[in-house]
């Protein structure tokens, strides 16, 4: 989430090469929220774009063979027209945000299930399907009623495939990636991790991990479950047989 906004210009260069590097060692599924277009292109396959209002925008795919040596994208055609393509959008949808402000939905009727062909024909895919948002929500409680800040998140992503989020501030990237790290409570929506379905975090494992109290609780001779049930408020605990 934006780990090299805070750095200078050399370490965040020096820093997304070794990312790239380790993620090319093990090839395991990354997905990198930035806001620097350039980043974006040097480091992942594929590029999704957010909307100012937090809908799903364009997707761009990166077609520039690996390793990509920053000196020479400044006279890669490709890199080019893609960073033009992509700052372009950003900045055409971030003007049309302040001129609508607001988004008017389209008279649809959802389908929440598939055809049985498309879903037999898609069976086949599980196995290379690492992680799924389908129709994910997330909903904030305010004096001034409920504010939605996810709707509809739809993506899949495949095992071992580099994604990156880029968008304006406050679209809801960061609030995604919680999400998908359980960190962040679902509000509405399965995610789907390795073809196993999980559901939101009960409030009792949040508590636990914001005020960080794990192991708070442990002592010698007894195990890190009963200091979890011990030092937890009765009406949060677990059903745990000791």
């Amino acid at each position: 989430d934006e780990p090299l906004s805070a750095l200078d210009a050399l370490t965040r260069a020096n820093l997304a090469d070794e990312i790239e590097h380790i993620w090319a060692a093990d090839k395991k599924t990354c997905v990198l929220i930035t806001n620097d277009v350039d980043e974006a292109i040097i480091l992942a396959d594929r590029i999704i774009a957010l909307n100012p209002d937090g809908s799903f925008g364009q997707e761009f795919k990166v077609s520039i063979p690996r390793p990509r040596e920053r000196g020479a994208m400044n006279n890669d055609a490709t890199f080019k027209t893609l960073r033009a393509d992509i700052t372009k959008y950003l900045m055409d949808v971030g003007i049309e945000a302040k001129v609508e402000e607001t988004r008017v939905l389209p008279a649809v009727t959802p389908l929440h299930g598939l055809p049985t062909a498309l879903a037999n024909a898609q069976h086949g895919m599980i196995e290379n399907r690492f992680l799924e948002f389908s129709q994910l929500h997330k909903v904030y409680p305010t004096p001034k009623g409920p504010l939605t800040v996810v709707e509809d998140f739809d993506l899949k992503i495949n095992r071992g495939e580099f994604i990156s989020l880029i968008g304006h501030s406050g679209c809801g990237k960061s609030t995604v990636l919680t999400m998908a790290a359980g960190l962040n409570e679902i509000s509405k929506g399965p995610l789907n991790l390795m073809a196993a379905m999980l559901k939101a975090l009960i409030q009792s494992a949040l508590l636990y991990f914001n005020r960080r109290i794990y192991f708070h609780g442990f002592q010698p001779k007894k195990t890190s479950r009963w200091a979890l049930i011990r030092y937890t408020p009765k009406r949060h605990r677990p059903n745990v047989k000791m």
